[in-house]
């Protein structure tokens, strides 16, 4: 049963990404991006973990890879597409001030804790919230002391939330950046607790 648990975030992507939804689209990291995952490797070599998961979509992949060059036990690694970010829909990679003048209310008042709420073409976020926790749940009964997830920042984020028992709606509250590491270690008593966020790029 794991003890703890080392959530990555992809690193950055382009500029013209910047207050959009990227969601499920194929988009690569920028050049900041892969210094961030570099860096992210160098950390990793330094820690003690036993498995690594991560999901499929090519920002994520890149940034495992790219850690993988620092790091060769990131080379061995679970796949899995439950992993991957929110389908936005007709939301995806339209600007947030667009997606409020079109949509209205629908955007201002949605949350990831809405399980009936699906975005237009797009996934149902209480089959988002499903996907998460059965990760979720395979993730702390796996036979390994600690592993490494590399994923999208809704997805560790709502993982994060429910592990320390945060509402869904309020995910955002706990916010890990793009190139970003999270640190979630068992308590005594079978808790989680959120022990450190932080980005390795900022301290190299």
């Amino acid at each position: 049963m794991s003890e703890q648990l080392i959530f990555v975030r992809h690193g950055a992507l382009p500029s013209a990404c910047a207050n959009s939804f990227v969601g499920t689209h194929e988009i690569d990291l920028s050049e900041e991006g892969r210094a961030e995952a570099s860096a992210v490797g160098r950390w990793l070599s330094r820690q003690k973990y036993d498995r690594v998961f991560s999901g499929t979509l090519l920002r994520v992949r890149h940034t495992r890879e790219i850690a993988s060059q620092s790091d060769l036990r990131l080379r061995e690694f679970v796949a899995d597409d439950r992993l991957n970010e929110l389908d936005f829909g007709d939301w995806s990679l339209l600007k947030f001030d667009l997606l409020q003048q079109r949509y209205g209310s629908s955007f201002d008042q949605w949350n990831m804790g809405m399980a009936d709420f699906t975005f237009p073409n797009g996934e149902n976020i209480g089959h988002f919230i499903s996907r998460t926790r059965g990760v979720m749940r395979d993730l702390t009964a796996c036979d390994a002391e600690c592993a490494v997830v590399f994923s999208h920042g809704g997805v560790l984020m709502s993982l994060i939330a429910d592990a320390v028992g945060l509402e869904r709606k309020d995910v955002f509250r706990i916010w890990l950046e793009r190139g970003g590491v999270a640190l979630i270690r068992r308590a005594a008593g079978g808790s989680w607790r959120l022990t450190s966020m932080f980005r390795p790029a900022d301290f190299e």
